[in-house]
């Protein structure tokens, strides 16, 4: 009754940090007028209020709804690279006068301006997402996503964790993969703000009209992108099951080499070879 019990706990705790952290509007299908009368994905700041004050500058950000375009659901986010008119800048010291730009958090028209993050105390392994991409310009622009676990403690932040990725051109949709990699100077620490910008261009060359469309953002906690063949789903067998401290793993794959284990908040407890 006890091991009912708890794992019942563990489950309603894991729901409840489930909910309460999740990335904002990771499906893109949410979407607001912050300001005058473009479109923002909720729960996300964008380069439309820079590029579009710096008139004639078009907007940078649109909700993407075409059938092709959206992976998922009703909607996707799709972000241009855009030139600011010459001067026009508001921001200059703090962004490019050629970029597109969306992040979690909120721009607003008074310092600090850029309000990234969301509140989130997790440890994942990594970001996915789906997107595609078309560079513009000479067409060897590149688009990047970046993830940064903080720990803010009043005037610093603490970087618990970091990822970088840097796509290049794609016409269909494909599954993108950022890895977190972890500050060994806060092991066991867990951040308290995540922080996660989409560019559709790169920082030395941007090119104006690269088109980056991202849709269905997730935390992962272990592997992620690997699918199992069907046949494979019932040679592997594991007991006890539940168990305390020895739990026994037995296949009869001739493929199967090594095995990671993972506890119920996502956190890997232990990893080795299968003797075969």
């Amino acid at each position: 009754m006890k091991q009912i019990i708890l794992s019942t706990v563990s489950c309603v705790l894991v729901i409840y940090a489930s909910i309460a952290q999740t990335i904002p509007n990771a499906g893109f299908e949410t979407w607001t007028k912050p300001f005058f009368t473009y479109d923002d994905p909720t729960g996300w700041g964008t380069s439309n209020a820079l590029t579009i004050i710096a008139s004639p500058t078009p907007a940078s950000v649109f909700k993407a709804t075409a059938g092709a375009d959206v992976h998922s659901g009703s909607a996707a986010c799709n972000i241009k690279t855009v030139a600011i008119a010459a001067g026009q800048n508001p921001l200059p010291g703090q962004l490019k006068d050629t970029l597109g730009l969306a992040f979690t958090g909120s721009l607003s028209f008074a310092a600090p301006y850029l309000n990234f993050g969301f509140p989130y105390t997790q440890r994942p392994d990594s970001l996915t997402f789906y997107a595609k991409y078309t560079p513009g310009g000479n067409g060897v622009d590149t688009a990047a996503a970046i993830v940064w676990l903080q720990n803010r403690n009043g005037a610093s932040v603490d970087t618990i964790g970091l990822g970088f990725l840097q796509m290049l051109s794609s016409a269909v949709y494909s599954l993108k993969q950022v890895e977190i990699i972890y500050n060994p100077s806060f092991v066991g620490v867990n951040p308290d703000t995540a922080v996660i910008v989409l560019g559709s261009s790169g920082i030395n060359q941007p090119q104006v009209n690269s088109s980056l469309f991202v849709d269905d953002m997730s935390f992962v906690f272990g592997p992620a992108g690997i699918e199992e063949p069907a046949s494979n789903a019932a040679t592997v067998s594991v007991y006890p099951n539940p168990a305390n401290d020895v739990v026994t793993f037995k296949t009869v794959s001739s493929e199967a080499a090594a095995i990671t284990v993972y506890d119920v908040s996502g956190k890997k407890i232990n990893s080795g070879c299968i003797i075969l």
